[in-house]
């Protein structure tokens, strides 16, 4: 008994489904489903191309003498990136203790 029920219930969503999907009311809303495109229930219609936006052109280097690749060396940030964040939090610690050893040293 309880799966004739579950099998109407399918019914009444497909038949809800393929009566939205031919709605002429709502252009822009499509109900797409690989069921409804076997049983030929879908608008079916020709797909419209999205409209894009052309792209705003390069912005080119102020000047064109540029530096030769690995002519110069890297700075110092340069060579701690990543930063470890386990290596981060221990110099924290190390700073607050070094902060608070300076607090209770001057007894404000």
């Amino acid at each position: 008994m309880a799966g004739i029920h579950k099998c109407a219930l399918c019914l009444g969503v497909i038949a809800a489904a393929a009566g939205l999907s031919a709605c002429s009311g709502a252009p822009d809303v499509e109900i797409e489903s690989p069921l409804l495109g076997k049983l030929g229930l879908t608008g079916g219609g020709p797909k419209r191309e999205a409209k894009l936006l052309d792209r705003p052109p390069l912005v080119p280097p102020p000047t064109k003498k540029l530096p030769v690749p690995g002519s110069e060396q890297p700075t110092e940030a340069a060579l701690d990136w990543p930063v470890d964040p386990g290596n981060r939090k221990k110099e924290l610690a190390a700073l607050k203790k070094q902060k608070q050893k300076e607090y209770e040293e001057k007894g404000d």
